[in-house]
């Protein structure tokens, strides 16, 4: 009988947790407060030109720059002029995606991978841009109020809204969440402009510390989440699956065996090959 490998996150882990936000408005300054302080990790989808040419109520080039160069946040791309994209002829979409990818990428000197496509908008031809255009995720439409691993990294449906009235219920459940067969993924998504319309930041602060400082969480951006999972599909197994070789540059967490009881955990290090016991 073949041993079943198991996907663990770092540190051998089986749940992950990552917000995203959108738009770049001042308020993800007492946002980015609040994720330091409770050490959360996530990722905010920004527009160039409303950086670029923006209002009071936007985030200017300095600013983002100072703001978001932590390393608990990551930049995406959300599209230079907020355009319905998946409304666009393909060419014209991939235009404005590498214009905004462009732009970040010199705001912030580095790549810049992922995306939310304005709207949660997306449709098969905007997925191909993404791909013409080396982008390896999108956040997806609607909300799954569940923390199944996405099956389409173009299409990546979150948890749910922060607004969403059972948001604090399933903190709750997924942090009470014992180890299943699949690692769990809880993905929280919002604009930041939206706390002093419902004044609810005392929510999302009670939400942060709820959900902070779990040994049994792995806390990460979205391309940190997305660039692990596809790390872990490259392993190489022989035939009989008794030898393992890793082929990235991470280091890769999984279990061998089932329940989770009986499982053996394993790290393999980057250009490792291990001998399953």
């Amino acid at each position: 009988m073949y041993k079943a490998l198991f996907m663990e996150y770092p540190g051998n882990v089986y749940k992950a947790f990552s917000l995203s936000y959108d738009d770049g408005f001042v308020d993800d300054i007492r946002l980015c407060e609040l994720m330091k302080r409770y050490n959360i990790k996530g990722t905010f989808n920004l527009n160039s030109n409303h950086i670029l040419n923006g209002n009071e109520k936007r985030l200017n080039e300095e600013q983002c720059k100072n703001l978001y160069s932590d390393p608990l946040f990551e930049v995406a791309v959300h599209g230079k002029y907020h355009s319905f994209l998946a409304h666009l002829a393909t060419g014209t979409a991939a235009m404005e995606i590498l214009d905004d990818r462009r732009e970040l990428e010199r705001i912030f000197e580095k790549p810049i991978f992922g995306m939310v496509s304005p709207y949660n908008d997306i449709s098969d031809d905007l997925i191909e841009a993404m791909k013409i255009c080396n982008i390896k995720y999108c956040r997806g439409p609607k909300a799954s109020l569940g923390f199944e691993m996405p099956e389409n990294k173009h299409r990546m449906i979150p948890t749910c809204h922060h607004n969403n009235p059972e948001l604090m219920s399933l903190a709750d459940e997924f942090i009470a969440l014992a180890p299943l067969k699949d690692p769990k993924f809880f993905y929280v998504w919002g604009h930041s402009f939206e706390f002093d319309r419902k004044d609810n930041w005392d929510m999302m602060e009670k939400f942060l510390e709820k959900m902070s400082d779990k040994d049994d969480i792995w806390y990460c951006t979205n391309i940190e989440f997305v660039e692990y999972c596809d790390a872990y599909k490259r392993l190489e197994m022989d035939v009989d699956m008794k030898y393992i070789f890793n082929p990235t540059a991470y280091d890769l967490y999984f279990r061998v065996g089932y329940p989770y009881e009986k499982s053996k955990h394993y790290v393999i290090k980057p250009g490792e090959t291990l001998k399953l016991v």
